[in-house]
């Protein structure tokens, strides 16, 4: 018996499911930027108080993550559009890559987004609970 190389994803994901769920990954990526734009924007405006301890080496830390960040989502947003380009392709029937091999890259591209989307979830968190503890304790007390 023959055996091909294509597995039964219409179950799961159908190329053209595949090439929609990467369109809404940049589209998150899109967002995410303009989440980068705030923050960046909160780190260098003058709400935090001169007198917060290691103000200035916390701040330096929050932005040095934020940059690593934002080079590994400009890397994502490369590895995306050359997915959804590599799946479109293979819509038109001008693929070089089977539906097995366009299937496992998706799930790559899913568990890498998943991942990304985590980190900078948890940066800012981390980044928004430091500045809300910083605005709560110089609120005035009324």
């Amino acid at each position: 018996m023959e055996q091909k190389n294509t597995i039964d994803i219409e179950s799961e994901f159908s190329l053209e499911k595949i090439h929609a769920k990467l369109q809404e990954y940049r589209s998150s990526l899109c967002f995410i930027s303009d989440e980068f734009i705030f923050i960046e924007k909160l780190l260098h405006s003058y709400v935090f108080e001169p007198d917060t301890p290691n103000l200035f080496e916390k701040l330096q830390l929050y932005l040095s993550a934020l940059e690593k960040l934002k080079k590994e989502k400009e890397q994502l947003k490369t590895l995306l559009c050359e997915s959804e380009g590599r799946i479109g392709g293979a819509i038109e029937g001008k693929g070089s890559k089977t539906d097995l091999e366009l299937y496992e890259e998706y799930k790559m591209m899913q568990l890498k987004m998943a991942k990304f989307t985590l980190e900078f979830q948890q940066l800012k968190a981390e980044i928004f609970n430091y500045a809300g503890g910083i605005l709560r304790k110089h609120r005035p007390d009324n």
